[in-house]
């Protein structure tokens, strides 16, 4: 709701208290002249705060290539409707201009210790914009990236993908692999 007083008089005129120390009236009008000019981006920006999506894949994905490999996210929980899931990637919407984004992937080797470096991949429009790269020969790894602000606009994709450096297959489990992106602005 705008701010509707119509504007306001300076009727304070005790000398005992400095000018500086005062509300006046140009103070009051300016307040109500910046709110008003500013009202959509500030309900914008208030309407979109909390908005997050968190999308995870509903069954275990196999890695066989040596090559960063898109994780089939096909769930998704959230609020609000400015971040959807379409197409296995995050889709941002119209008015939003950062976002908050973090990842995990657990990966099986299926008993095989292949001693092979497992990552996550976080991608934006297909360009790998964070990474963890984690060498293991442990039967389970996982990889996270932690929270990072990324410049995003309407209808960019962000994207959780796998890496696996051989081809005796990696495994990358529905438990504990999640993509989540929330609204900064």
């Amino acid at each position: 709701m705008q701010i509707t007083y119509q504007d306001k008089e300076f009727i304070n005129q005790n000398e005992n208290i400095p000018l500086v120390n005062k509300v006046t009236d140009d103070d009051m009008n300016e307040i109500k002249n910046v709110v008003n000019s500013n009202y959509t981006s500030i309900l914008n920006t208030i309407n979109h705060i909390n908005e997050y999506i968190t999308a995870s894949p509903s069954s275990d994905a196999t890695l066989s290539d040596t090559i960063v490999t898109k994780i089939p996210l096909n769930t998704s929980i959230g609020v609000g409707a400015s971040l959807t899931l379409n197409d296995g990637e995050i889709v941002v919407g119209a008015g939003v201009s950062k976002v908050l984004v973090n990842g995990n992937i657990l990966f099986t080797t299926g008993g095989v210790n292949s001693g092979s470096i497992r990552g996550i991949h976080i991608q934006l429009n297909g360009t790998t914009v964070h990474y963890c790269n984690i060498g293991s020969t442990n039967t389970y790894t996982g990889a996270s990236v932690s929270p990072f602000l990324l410049n995003v606009q309407e209808n960019d994709k962000i994207t959780l993908c796998g890496f696996n450096s051989t081809t005796t297959g990696s495994i990358v489990t529905k438990a504990n692999t999640f993509l989540t992106v929330k609204v900064v602005e």
